[in-house]
């Protein structure tokens, strides 16, 4: 497996490799806009990764159906959906390593993946959605899968959210790129009360054309659905009902989804 950082021409800056362990240490060199890291895990097949392309980032486990993905270092207004220390200074970890079957046999949140790129392809878990507020970094459908369940403001790094661009027909999807069973959906709404407003009321969708309706309520504490051992490829939140109160944003803070993968 390899990780090099290449330059805005393709230019390498520096590299490293392993064979299931990677950690390329980036001396010397303050990130600039268009520099660009390029993941290789040379081998066929889906391979489940642990990635993290910062020493302040948190370990994504990551599905990938190629054999390479790049990563743009974050820069200008997309700077905001991360920490100010984080991809800063002058001296970077980034790591790749392969999984003990240990981490990856067990429940848990099948969601999480601060890596998610907008457009990526290939790359699982990844979020989608339908509407995101003026299309602006710190309200990208991403934002809610990142980890981070700070959610009493909005706008800036600690407070990202799914902002739906007031479109009363907004839906958000993950997708895990290959089968799980989930019994539980944990949902964090953005809590910035009084600007923030609430939904009443979802639907959650899987990938077998089955749907079940979720009861939501005003609070800035984690909402929990539990339902029977449930295999899809994917949840998408449809028919979000916003509370009729004064206020006129909702907003999504964090969606976790727990199950088991099948392979």
């Amino acid at each position: 497996m390899k990780i090099t950082l290449t330059d805005r021409e393709g230019k390498e800056i520096c590299s490293a490799s392993g064979e299931k362990t990677v950690n390329l240490d980036v001396k010397d060199h303050v990130y600039q806009e268009g520099d660009v890291l390029v993941f290789d895990t040379e081998k066929e097949g889906p391979v489940t990764l642990m990635v993290s392309p910062d020493e302040t980032l948190r370990e994504a486990e990551l599905y990938l159906t190629k054999t390479s993905f790049t990563y743009p270092i974050p820069a200008g207004e997309e700077k905001m959906r991360f920490s100010p220390n984080a991809f800063a200074g002058a001296k970077h970890l980034v790591t790749m390593r392969e999984p003990l079957k240990e981490e990856i046999h067990y429940p848990r949140n099948l969601s999480l993946n601060p890596m998610d790129q907008h457009d990526s392809e290939g790359i699982y878990p990844h979020v989608s959605a339908s509407a995101e507020t003026r299309g602006e970094f710190v309200f990208h459908a991403r934002n809610v899968i990142d980890g981070v369940t700070a959610n009493a403001g909005h706008g800036e790094w600690p407070y990202l959210s799914w902002g739906v661009n007031l479109d009363p027909t907004a839906k958000m999807r993950v997708d895990f790129g290959r089968p799980i069973v989930t019994n539980l959906i944990a949902m964090r709404i953005r809590a910035d009360f009084p600007h923030d407003s609430f939904w009443t009321k979802a639907e959650v969708y899987f990938s077998d054309g089955t749907h079940m309706p979720w009861e939501l309520k005003k609070t800035g504490e984690e909402q929990l659905l539990y339902f029977a051992d449930k295999e899809t490829t994917f949840i998408e939140l449809q028919n979000l009902v916003k509370s009729p109160d004064s206020s006129t944003f909702p907003a999504l803070s964090c969606l976790r989804v727990f199950g088991i993968t099948k392979e």
